[in-house]
């Protein structure tokens, strides 16, 4: 680009001879032809690629005493501008120091300064760059009878100097004094901060209305987070009115930009429902369990707060989850997962409602996005000293470990308000539960690192927290290890100061090219190491299950998707920093970045455009109604959008459950095998037919189709699980017994090893490891619709009957509320069992309804004698 810039200088130079040699004699302007014909041939040479010959045809006609002395300066600007384009700053500085020796015009002594600026800068040389800089400002301010605003504008002018004169062109007189252009730059952050006001009100909006809220507090809560959004923009104003005049703030405007809708977006999450389904503008249903309520009540009033809105997270297949959220800013909600509610003891759920009411309480619903929004001012504070893009990983870095901090102590202090309005005992027992059933496994090096970088504190180390302020009266069992507990608070302390020491490090890096990239790789390592280590610590049988749901090409895309805009973002990032001087200096300059926000603009609007229709897409009404239980919907809006869902294999997967669960079964099982053939990559369709099969009883269907992907999924904890089943219904105990050890070795803290294990016992008639093993397995799976069936099983076959009705019958609400469980099978087997009992209750109520019927008629008969 610079190459062509000096041939068109070249050009036009000629053309500026022509049309001054219109006022010469024709023997004049003959001789000015030839004057000036080097700079064509010069041009000519420069073209063909010959750059020496050029350079030495300049340096030989300037050293001709005969030239013109501005023919000679003219060429001395060419030959430096030819060392700039080809990378040989200290040449151009030696022709340019030359140059500025000389008596010049202020506008051509301005030039040469900033372009001798702009060499110093590619040999590293800053403060002689930011001098030649500062004595060019200097001289315009000298010589206010030049028209500068006209003159040639050098690409390393400072943005303060460009702002300054649009503020003088476009504000004369409020400009000519500093109060006024204060008032200019107060304006300009209010309406900053009140345009991220009016976003905030606007995502807010719906969860005042779920959240039962009001307009007062809604833009009472938009202004006051609005200021800590807009804090970034706002430092850029500080820097440019308090800040000495040679500090260039081309990279802390750019900062700011960036930072401060980085911020906005943030923040703007804490505004919305903490839960919505994609697709849908209703909200959850309302928790309307009368004696939950009373109990929220009696809570609220406890920790000071208005009692929220309750709702309920149902879960879409598998075993339920135990869950729990409070958020949305404007008016905060409640929201339980149908696990809480139906796997926990009463006394439990209470102490994790407690915990995320102590979120409300203890306000750090606020103090999460104001930190986070702080934490995106910090780019800002060290854009001075370092670029662009160490400036946003040191923000970024900031981020990740300032919210570890404070999310750490507001979970600790959330911990204490719940054991204050349940108990000690139940909120260990409860937070005991709730981490074992998490996706994150408690055990391991990856365990101990990603909860060492973790926004939650271990399960060992919430525990303890809590055993130790425990009262007399409400002293808890200690079944974790102390231990472990402290090995994982020095984890954490370690992870802290080494966050802390990178950070001061970064101060005292080398300001050297390789170093800066070490420096960016690090801060970078900081914001995403987190992550990874949560993904590698997730627990085995999870991580298996969603390898098994994946598509092939819907991963591919989404990979390529990501790569895709990462690239876009580069690609933005670096035209940016191209025109970084160039701005809003010049109408090219401005017209360029004018160009790259309406770019950046669009692209927003075409992902909210493209995520809206998603929402009204018929995949999504699909996943809509499959997760609101409503089968029959689903179903016709498959029918009705069949060859638009054809290739979608996960959608048609959901979509053959739900013919499952409309009775239409012998359909369900043909579609999942139309769906194997069409996807044959696709492994999760063997699975669930198999389960299909076992829910039919068809035993030994089911083996046969898991052993057609047996070496695809030899590893799979899905598919051993649902080979022990249907070994232990065709008596096959040795092989259920197998598959436990198998299960063991890949994933050693399983539930299913130890429930299949009671099976054994069981059929072996061994009660007592039965016994023991039911017990192991409700450890790592309270509540579990699965582990309830067999705890009626042992009572019917070992012990009580009557304890075996009752949780016969609690094991039956579970089944129904997890449909993809696919357990009619075994409650079929407990219900024979219980079959005795059954009929015998049966017949008491028939007996207990024919006594009433006769007492009614002997009644009547009575009333009528009377009569």
């Amino acid at each position: 680009m610079k190459r062509l810039q000096t041939q068109v200088l070249a050009l036009s130079l000629l053309i500026l001879l022509g049309l001054s040699a219109n006022s010469f004699s024709q023997e004049g302007y003959s001789s000015a032809r030839d004057e000036w014909e080097v700079f064509n041939e010069v041009a000519q040479l420069e073209m063909q690629g010959d750059l020496e010959a050029a350079i030495e045809m300049l340096k030989a006609d300037i050293a001709n005493k005969q030239r013109s002395p501005s023919l000679v300066l003219e060429e001395r600007r060419y030959l430096a501008q030819i060392y700039l384009d080809n990378d040989r700053p200290i040449e151009a500085i030696e022709v340019f120091t030359d140059l500025l020796s000389q008596p010049l015009h202020p506008l051509d002594e301005y030039d040469f300064l900033n372009d001798r600026a702009d060499s110093y800068d590619q040999i590293g040389k800053h403060e002689l760059a930011k001098a030649d800089r500062l004595t060019a400002k200097k001289l315009i301010e000298s010589n206010t009878d030049l028209d500068y605003e006209h003159a040639p504008s050098s690409p390393s002018q400072p943005l303060r100097e460009t702002i300054e004169n649009r503020l003088r062109q476009h504000f004369p007189e409020l400009s000519s004094t500093r109060s006024g252009r204060v008032a200019i730059l107060i304006f300009w952050g209010v309406l900053v901060w009140l345009l991220i006001v009016i976003w905030d009100i606007w995502k807010g909006n719906r969860q005042r209305i779920e959240g039962e809220g009001t307009w007062k507090r809604l833009i009472g809560v938009s202004a006051v987070m609005a200021l800590f959004q807009s804090l970034p923009f706002q430092i850029f104003l500080l820097y440019f009115m308090l800040l000495p005049e040679e500090t260039e703030l081309d990279t802390p405007f750019h900062v700011a930009v960036i930072t401060t809708i980085l911020s906005t977006f943030w923040v703007s999450l804490y505004f919305v429902p903490a839960i919505r389904w994609i697709g849908s503008k209703e909200p959850l249903t309302k928790v309307d369990d009368e004696q939950f309520l009373l109990r929220l009540n009696r809570m609220s009033t406890e920790l000071g707060i208005r009692p929220p809105v309750a709702r309920l997270l149902p879960s879409s297949g598998g075993p339920m989850m135990i869950q729990a959220f409070a958020g949305g800013l404007p008016q905060p909600s409640l929201i339980l997962s149908d696990g809480v509610l139906m796997r926990l003891e009463e006394h439990e759920v209470d102490a994790i409602v407690g915990h995320e009411l102590g979120h409300i309480a203890n306000k750090s619903l606020w103090c999460f996005p104001i930190f986070a929004a702080l934490a995106w001012a910090c780019p800002i504070l060290v854009s001075t000293l370092f670029g662009f893009w160490t400036s946003l990983m040191f923000g970024m870095a900031v981020f990740a470990g300032l919210s570890r901090i404070v999310s750490r102590y507001f979970e600790y202090d959330s911990d204490r308000k719940a054991a204050q309005v349940a108990g000690v005992s139940a909120t260990i027992t409860a937070l005991d539960k709730t981490h074992i059933v998490s996706a994150v496994n408690n055990q391991g090096w990856a365990s101990f690192l990603a909860y060492s970088m973790a926004t939650h504190p271990s399960q060992e180390e919430r525990l303890s927290a809590l055993a130790m302020n425990a009262p007399a009266d409400d002293q808890p069992k200690i079944t974790w290890s102390p231990r472990t507990a402290i090995k994982r608070r020095w984890g954490a302390r370690i992870a802290f100061l080494c966050w802390v020491g990178i950070l001061i490090s970064c101060f005292f890096v080398p300001e050297t090219d390789n170093w800066q990239m070490v420096r960016g790789l690090v801060l970078a390592t900081i914001f995403f190491l987190p992550q990874l280590m949560i993904q590698k610590a997730i627990r085995k049988e999870v991580r298996s299950e969603m390898k098994r749901r994946q598509v092939g090409q819907n991963s591919k895309l989404s990979v390529i998707a990501v790569i895709a805009a990462v690239f876009f973002f580069i690609i933005i990032s670096w035209s940016l920093s191209q025109d970084v001087e160039n701005i809003v200096q010049d109408d090219t300059g401005f017209s360029s970045y004018i160009f790259w926000i309406f770019v950046a603009v669009l692209t927003v609007l075409f992902i909210i455009w493209n995520k809206r229709k998603a929402a009204r897409s018929p995949v999504a009404q699909i996943r809509l109604a499959f997760h609101q239980k409503r089968w029959a919907d689903a179903v016709e809006l498959g029918r009705v959008n069949w060859e638009s869902l054809k290739p979608n294999a996960a959608v048609r997967n959901d979509l053959i459950l739900a013919f499952w669960m409309t009775g239409e079964e012998e359909r369900a099982i043909q579609a999942m095998r139309q769906l194997q053939k069409d996807f044959p990559k696709f492994k999760h369709p063997w699975v669930m037919e198999a389960l299909m099969h076992l829910d039919r009883e068809e035993f030994q269907t089911a083996l046969d189709v898991l052993d057609e992907v047996k070496n695809d999924l030899k590893d799979d904890l899905g598919r051993l699980g649902i080979v022990a089943r249907a070994s232990r219904f065709l008596g096959k105990i040795d092989d259920v017994r197998e598959t436990a050890d198998q299960m063991e070795s890949i994933s050693p803290n399983l539930a299913a090893i130890h429930s299949f294990r009671s099976l054994v016992a069981m059929d072996s008639g061994d009660s007592e490891t039965a016994l023991a093993q039911i017990q192991k397995a409700e450890y790592l799976a309270p509540g579990d619709a699965y582990i309830n069936l067999l705890k009626a099983e042992y009572e019917f076959r070992f012990g009580d009957r009557n304890v075996g009705l009752k949780t016969l019958a609690a094991a039956k609400v579970l089944v129904n509320a997890t449909p993809f469980a696919f357990l009619r099978a075994e409650l079929t087997h407990v219900e024979r069992l219980a079959q005795p009992e059954i009929d015998s209750n049966e017949s008491k109520i028939e007996a207990e309804e024919k006594a009433d019927s006769i007492d009614d008629d002997t009644d009547s008969e009575v009333e009528k004698n009377d009569a």
